[in-house]
Formats: structure tokens, sequence, C-alpha cells
């Protein structure tokens, strides 16, 4: 596993590793960055393959706004990932859509 989202890691590559996503439709692909604005930046001319799923992780109260910046995303599916979990949230309020 790596965050392809990265600041290391050029959009050229990271089109490369989306064709090989598009070329491969029989699996589900996670991406999963703490870099969301990075996946945010790069789906805003791009489209989400239907076979990715796309999330964020968010590890205390301090990055809960990832969550609102993943939401901005269109993307088939969206995931949170809350490990190392370091405090209680609070409140989260998660939408679930179905169909």
């Amino acid at each position: 596993m790596s965050d392809i989202f990265h600041k290391d890691v050029s959009f050229s590559f990271v089109d490369t590793i989306i064709k090989t996503i598009l070329l491969t439709p029989q699996h589900q692909y996670q991406l999963l960055t703490k870099r969301v604005e990075c996946m945010a930046k790069y789906f805003e001319r791009r489209d989400v393959p239907s076979n990715v799923w796309l999330g964020v992780t968010v590890e205390s109260k301090s990055v809960k706004n990832r969550i609102g910046v993943l939401r901005g995303i269109e993307a088939p599916v969206h995931f949170l990932s809350c490990e190392p979990l370091l405090e209680d949230f609070d409140r989260l309020i998660l939408t679930i859509l179905i169909g």
C-alpha cells in the first residue's frame, strides 16, 4: 500500500496507474490518502473510474475537514480509514446513499 497522492508523485504517474485500473475492470481499487486536497485537485479534470473507491485517513478531530473535501469528489464509493484513532470524534455525521 502506498499513497499515490504524495507530494513527490507526479500526476502523470497517477495517470499511468489509472490507465492500469481502467484496463482491469474486474478488480475494485481503493485509493486511500491523507492528502485529500491533492486527490481533489487530480480529479478536478478527471473522472473517477467506476471500479475505484476513494478514501481518506481521519485519525483525530483536527483533520475531520478531510471528510468534507472527500465528499466533494464525485466517486462511486467514498470510505474512511479511522486508524490509528487517536481521540474521540465527539459527533461524526455520515450519510449512506444506496442506489
